[in-house]
């Protein structure tokens, strides 16, 4: 997530790609982590153009739980 938070910081588009090789992590496991991020709803995700990803509003996320 930190990762994520980052790029979200210094770039326009997050792509899970972008977020593997910054993060130093393979694009299986980047998978697998941002399916559970989604799922546990951390993280929104959208189809292509670009795969963009997003951080969900934590504090928003912190009523929820």
């Amino acid at each position: 997530m930190a990762s994520i938070y980052w790029l979200t910081q210094n770039k326009k588009e997050v792509t899970q790609i972008l977020l593997s090789k910054t993060a130093n992590i393979d694009r299986m496991t980047t998978s697998t982590v941002l399916r559970t991020l989604q799922a546990k709803e951390y993280v929104t995700r959208a189809e292509h153009p670009g795969k963009l990803l997003s951080l969900k509003d934590f504090k928003q996320h912190q009523k929820t739980s």
